[in-house]
């Protein structure tokens, strides 16, 4: 079986991704040019010395220093990243 790629079709939505008003109210409440939106499943965030891709969820996974995985909303997650 092969995996379905929701980009491929025009009426398939992916129901592991924001709504398309929920990614702009995020892209909104962050409010810095090195986030964008691009199409697809992920946000994008340019950093000093890279860029990284941060798909767009609620809620994404972390691991720890000690080695947990801890839950965090993409916000938060944005946030940390651009701060650091």
């Amino acid at each position: 079986m092969v995996n379905l790629n929701p980009e491929e079709f025009e009426n398939v939505v992916n129901p592991y991704t924001l709504a398309k008003q929920e990614q702009e109210e995020i892209v909104a409440e962050i409010n810095d040019v090195r986030l964008t939106n691009p199409p697809g499943d992920y946000f994008r965030l340019k950093l000093v010395d890279e860029s990284i891709d941060i798909p767009k969820l609620k809620y994404i996974s972390i691991k720890t220093k000690d080695g947990k995985i801890s839950r965090l909303s993409v916000v938060d997650y944005i946030v940390l990243k651009l701060s650091s």
